[in-house]
């Protein structure tokens, strides 16, 4: 799935890593979690998955949750994505496991993607983002997308979700999207879907998302 599976607890960091090959799930790590870090590090990694059975993409790491933070890293890595599913230039989803708790909110900090993200053939709900797919809870900042986001389907699709940034944007507590620009182009060449939403810095967002600041 990746190059590490679960990278947890306040000290554990990975830095100073490049990284290539192919993976099934994120260029460096599956799970980073417990205010475990990843700093200065680069990601060859040619990604591809095969629907809801795979793990979700990311560049770096497929989930970031619970207060850990990635920094300074950069993706030049592709990514397929074949049927539903959700991902990330940089992280796939990133989460919170208690929305009660601010301080363990995740940071995405000073990255860059430069792969291309691609979906084939979605046949029900995709969220893909240039850093990040799944947004909930946390903060990207200073962070830049300059690959591609492009989704096909050649069956009729309920919704499509892209952002140059972020795909889909939902958490009721977070600093939110700050001092991130997009220039890679985002693209939809399906014609038969039910809604799509589609978005040069967010793809779509709740009525929620960046209502209340985290505290410094």
């Amino acid at each position: 799935k990746a190059l590490f599976y679960i990278v947890q607890g306040e000290n554990a960091e990975i830095k100073n890593l490049k990284v290539t090959g192919t993976a099934e799930g994120a260029g460096i790590a599956y799970n980073l979690t417990n205010k475990a870090k990843i700093s200065n590090c680069k990601s060859e990694v040619n990604i591809t998955t095969k629907g809801d059975n795979y793990p979700t993409p990311g560049g770096i790491v497929s989930n970031l949750n619970n207060g850990s933070r990635i920094e300074n890293c950069e993706n030049y890595g592709t990514i397929i994505c074949d049927r539903e599913n959700t991902g990330g230039g940089i992280v796939g989803d990133m989460a919170s496991s208690d929305e009660n708790d601010c301080r363990e909110y995740p940071v995405i900090a000073n990255c860059t993607n430069y792969g291309d993200v691609i979906i084939n053939d979605v046949t029900y709900v995709v969220k893909m983002g240039g850093i990040c797919g799944d947004f909930s809870f946390g903060t990207i900042f200073n962070c830049a997308n300059k690959g591609k986001v492009t989704v096909t389907a050649t069956e009729t699709t309920y919704s499509v979700i892209l952002g140059g940034i972020v795909g889909f944007c939902w958490g009721r507590k977070m600093d939110g999207i700050i001092n991130c620009y997009n220039i890679g182009e985002i693209r939809s060449n399906i014609s038969n879907s039910t809604k799509q939403n589609i978005g040069g810095i967010v793809g779509s967002k709740d009525d929620y998302s960046g209502a209340e600041q985290v505290p410094k």
